[in-house]
């Protein structure tokens, strides 16, 4: 947290306020605004035991971090806000409503049949192309095995 506390460029907070501060800041506002542009980059989740559903795809309205799952009475999966910037003051949600929720957005998703087409036209290119390109590995290394098999031989 010693690189995200803004006294540093000249700033501080003060009950929940920024103000600009009277003293000589020791960097920059825009070398101090790129790296919290690399922190908010880095804010991703970190691998788990658990796999959670909705673990990685959300990010909290309010500041910005990651939304995390916890088991509660070991059966709920609630999902909260990681607050790596403070308290934000989101709530816990539970997965049960957090999947009711996202299952109402997907529902307005609409992809145009023209779009839809070109997606499974270009995914079975790739696909082929795939598969192209590990049948001639395979070639290769059938060859290179056959050499190697018949240079021990002669050996």
């Amino acid at each position: 947290m010693l690189l995200q506390n803004p006294i540093y460029c000249g700033d501080f907070q003060w009950l929940g306020q920024a103000y600009e501060g009277q003293h000589q800041p020791l960097i920059s506002r825009d070398l101090f605004q790129r790296v919290q542009q690399v922190f908010d980059a880095a804010n991703h989740p970190r691998h788990t035991k658990r796999q959670y559903a909705f673990a990685g795809l959300l990010t909290c309205g309010r500041c910005g971090c990651a939304y995390t799952a916890e088991i509660k009475k070991c059966r709920y999966i609630y999902y909260h806000c990681t607050g790596h910037r403070g308290a934000c003051g989101n709530t816990y949600v539970r997965e049960e409503d957090l999947a009711r929720a996202l299952g109402e957005l997907v529902k307005q998703v609409r992809i145009p049949t023209e779009l839809a087409d070109r997606v499974a036209s270009v995914l079975r290119e790739s696909q082929s192309e795939k598969e192209q390109f590990v049948r001639q590995a395979t070639m290769r290394l059938q060859q290179q095995q056959l050499l190697l098999r018949s240079k021990l031989d002669r050996a």
